[in-house]
């Protein structure tokens, strides 16, 4: 990402890649929607030790969020774990995230780290997530998107729950709840 700008500042970068490497493992770990995964604020997480959760939260009046193209939550709300690995992920991100002007401001975990049009420490918009997974396709000749993510993610549950022996009827009902799909 912005590697090949001349004038690039390394920090700025790697600060870059750690919240899309963050961005793409929260959305393959947790199967979350591009709208959830840029609507989640920091006081949405919950990390204690080394594993925590996160509330992923319908908020469609929120007059915080100020993006032309907002992020919307079309499931359930709902509270998902995160394990030992993806919170370190996250502490590291937040580590570089608070290095960023104007991110101290804001509530939304995923912020701009560079000019772009639009000021830094901003919320990350969806357009522009979804632009860094396309900046992932094209890098890596592997069409990646939050959506097919959540597919994975789906796969990764059915082969969870098989190894675990669990009923039909528990796989059913984990599964409608970590997607949103119902209580």
């Amino acid at each position: 990402n912005k590697c090949d700008l001349p004038d690039a500042d390394p920090k700025k970068i790697k600060g870059i890649q750690v919240r899309n490497e963050l961005m793409f493992i929260m959305d393959h770990k947790l199967g979350v929607r591009a709208g959830e995964l840029c609507g989640i604020k920091i006081k949405d997480l919950h990390l204690m030790g080394g594993d925590g959760t996160v509330d992923i939260y319908r908020r469609p009046t929120d007059k915080a969020d100020t993006r032309a193209d907002r992020a919307q939550v079309k499931t359930e709300a709902r509270n998902l774990p995160i394990a030992g690995k993806l919170a370190k992920k996250i502490m590291d991100y937040l580590t570089y995230r608070d290095k960023v002007k104007g991110a101290k401001t804001c509530d939304y975990l995923f912020v701009t780290h560079e000019k772009s049009g639009t000021p830094s420490g901003s919320p990350l918009s969806l357009k522009a997530a979804r632009r860094e997974f396309t900046q992932l396709s094209e890098a890596s000749g592997i069409k990646v998107t939050v959506h097919s993510l959540r597919h994975t993610w789906n796969d990764d549950f059915s082969e969870l729950a098989d190894e675990e022996g669990m009923s039909e009827e528990r796989e059913l009902s984990l599964r409608r709840y970590l997607m949103g799909w119902g209580p």
